[in-house]
């Protein structure tokens, strides 16, 4: 019955930070590689490579979607402007990398990414082996249901052991459908228009 995003802490996760506009902070990496002294030229990795890799899903409008533009496909959104200008203020090309939002954390752990900006929310989970930027959106939890099932839906504690709430996976609803609606079925899907069919057809 609930398509659940990440609605952002609007959060950018970024493997190397704003240094583009604090002068003396440093690229964030994670604590291995700090420990081992790896890592720490990540920013003069960009610039000399003259790319930035930005790791996205782009299922997210108005964040980051897919919009047709002289007949091709191109990665459109708020997201995509804000990590164009990144790259402007570095001096590089922006180069965006899409997949799905579960991947992305785990792309940027391997290094095949330098950031991810994706409308991703800070976890304390996520903080362990990445850091986050200032937050630049604020968005509260949702849950999205059919209209028919206004009347009987009007919360999370609505919902009853015989449906189904469905979620994008690795997202932090993820967890918080795991955490506070456990008696209820789950459903976990890669994107979320697939969610929104699935919805509509009452699949959940």
């Amino acid at each position: 019955m609930s398509v659940m995003k990440r609605l952002t802490a609007g959060l950018i996760t970024l493997f190397m930070m704003l240094s583009i506009l604090l002068a003396g902070v440093q690229p964030v990496v994670h604590a291995e590689e700090t420990q081992a002294g790896e890592g720490s030229n990540l920013l003069e990795q960009v610039k000399a490579r003259g790319e930035i890799r930005i790791g996205v899903s782009p299922d997210y409008p108005p964040f980051e979607f897919i919009a047709m533009k002289n007949g091709k496909q191109t990665v459109s959104g708020v997201d995509i402007s804000l990590g164009n200008k990144i790259a402007k203020d570095l001096g590089v090309k922006a180069t965006f990398v899409t997949m799905e939002f579960s991947s992305l954390l785990s792309s940027l752990e391997a290094g095949n990414i330098d950031a991810i900006i994706s409308g991703m929310a800070r976890t304390e989970e996520r903080a362990k082996s990445v850091d986050f930027s200032t937050g630049y959106q604020e968005d509260e939890q949702a849950i999205i249901i059919r209209k028919s099932d206004a009347d009987k839906i009007k919360d999370k504690n609505s919902f009853t052991p015989d449906m189904t709430v469905g979620y994008q996976q690795g997202a932090l609803q993820e967890t918080l459908a795991k955490e506070q609606m456990a008696n209820v079925k789950q459903h976990t899907m890669q994107q979320i228009p697939d969610l929104i069919s699935a919805l509509q057809t009452k699949q959940i």
